[in-house]
Parts: C-alpha cells; sequence; structure tokens
C-alpha cells in the first residue's frame, strides 16, 4: 500500500496486524496548546526569555536572536537584582 498509484485505495491488514491511531484528539492538541502558553506566561512573569525554558518555536538564531535574548535578560532581569544584593 505504496507509492502514488496505491494512494487513496482502501488498505487491507493482513497477518493479525493491528490498527493503531496516529493522530491527536481534538481534546489533547487543545490542551498541548494550552501547556505552551503556560509556560511561556510563566517564563514572562519572571522575565526569562523563552529560549532558556525551551520554547525555540518563536525564536530565532539569526543575527541579534538569541544571543540577543541573552544579553537582554542578564541587562535587564538579572542586573537589577545582582545590583540590589551587592549594596
Amino acid at each position: 500500500h505504496e507509492g502514488f498509484d496505491n494512494s487513496h485505495r482502501i488498505g487491507v491488514m493482513e497477518g493479525g496486524a493491528k490498527w493503531e491511531k496516529t493522530t491527536l484528539s481534538p481534546a489533547d492538541a487543545q490542551f498541548l496548546e494550552v501547556y505552551k502558553m503556560t509556560r511561556a506566561e510563566i517564563a514572562g512573569i519572571y522575565g526569562v526569555p523563552p529560549h532558556m525554558i525551551g520554547d525555540v518555536e518563536r525564536s530565532t538564531s539569526w543575527g541579534s536572536g538569541i544571543e540577543q535574548q541573552s544579553l537582554g535578560y542578564v541587562i535587564y532581569s538579572l542586573m537589577p537584582w545582582l545590583t540590589r544584593m551587592e549594596r
């Protein structure tokens, strides 16, 4: 059941083969989307760039991408805390 000529034809499962679902249900897909948004929102609360929690879906590694995000994290999130602790 492979190849262009056999596409859209009925597949026959022989020899005790069993069907396994390979897609997500709509409810599971929605759960994953909510979970992904929750991770990004929590990172935003603490000022952590998305790439540092493994959310690289909307990040770029070209030019001023991840390097600038990391630099911004140090300057705008860590430096105020480090300055307070130093004083």
